[in-house]
């Protein structure tokens, strides 16, 4: 049995239970400490800190588990355009989903409306992008280091959208954790969506605070003056499309970069496919491996449930 896959299902199902009494212990702490510095402390006290104990209490290397490696100027380059293009995608993602739910990202800025550029990019860029990478494209990616990268990046993108706890982000969370998987395992750097999480939340920061101060509200109006909403949605699928196969060419350019130093190497992908025939006549194991998962989606779907019906 892949007991390292076992680990990480394990390690994300508690990350989200933790997430989930966060707030009791937290929400008292908002009139002391205010708004912004209780959500930053929530992602270092919950996510980074239990990522380091998870390391430490397996013995693991903390540059292996982490892919700490050093990114080529190429790569950085590459990564940010990547982060610009998943704008619109990320941006037709979170209007469908909206329809349906409440944005809670809306609500955060605008409570953190008067802070400083410089701390909502802290908060909302820099934290996000070492916590929640370390976590996700981090310990438990490296738990499913011999699955092949399909199969590690739909699970942890599926992790990274039921991380967020809101419905409503679900959907380009996971488009976006995908992303990112693909990015760590050609690169063979956590930097990489580090870079990519960090680019793509700074635009969305610095975005917010033009609409809320009023740049964009014209630009607004006029994009959406005399439609309706579904033309102005598939209007918004049709650009999050273009960007979306701009996206896949850009990582395949990527991975041309890196085919001979990277660990989508036929060795491993071979590790994994003989892994998966022993797993596929032992179907207990794989019931054991996911089980954690399964557990997991059930408890963010009743959660999810009892929240917004």
């Amino acid at each position: 049995m892949n007991s390292s896959v076992l680990k990480a299902n394990l390690f994300a199902l508690l990350l989200v239970l933790l997430q989930i009494i966060a707030p009791i212990f937290l929400r008292p702490l908002i009139n002391i400490l205010g708004y912004g510095n209780v959500l930053i402390s929530d992602e270092y006290i919950f996510l980074l800190i239990p990522c380091i104990l998870f390391i430490i209490i397996n013995g693991n290397s903390l540059k292996k588990t982490l892919s700490l490696k050093k990114l080529k100027f190429i790569d950085i380059i590459i990564v940010i355009v990547i982060a610009i293009l998943c704008q619109p995608i990320a941006g037709f993602l979170s209007e469908l989903s909206s329809i349906f739910f409440k944005n809670p990202v809306a609500n955060a800025l605008e409570k953190l409306s008067g802070l400083s550029l410089g701390f909502m990019l802290f908060f909302m860029a820099v934290t996000p992008a070492i916590c929640e990478e370390s976590v996700t494209r981090g310990v438990i990616l490296y738990g499913y280091r011999r699955k092949n990268i399909f199969t590690a990046a739909i699970v942890n993108g599926l992790i990274f959208g039921i991380l967020h706890l809101s419905p409503q982000q679900f959907l380009y969370a996971f488009v976006l954790g995908t992303i990112f998987v693909y990015l760590v395992r050609i690169t063979r750097s956590i930097f990489a969506s580090m870079l990519c999480h960090f680019t793509f939340n700074s635009i969305q920061v610095v975005a917010s605070r033009a609409y809320m101060s009023g740049i964009s509200s014209q630009s607004k109006a006029v994009l959406q003056g005399g439609y309706n909403k579904g033309i102005l949605l598939l209007y918004k699928f049709s650009i999050a499309a273009i960007f979306f196969m701009a996206v896949v060419m850009l990582i395949k350019y990527l991975h041309k970069l890196h085919k001979n130093d990277n660990y989508l190497n036929t060795a491993v992908e071979k590790y994994s496919e003989r892994e998966y025939s022993s797993a596929e006549s032992k179907k207990g194991i794989v019931v054991v491996e996911y089980s954690p998962l399964v557990i997991l989606v059930i408890i963010y779907i009743l959660l999810m449930l009892n929240r917004y019906l």
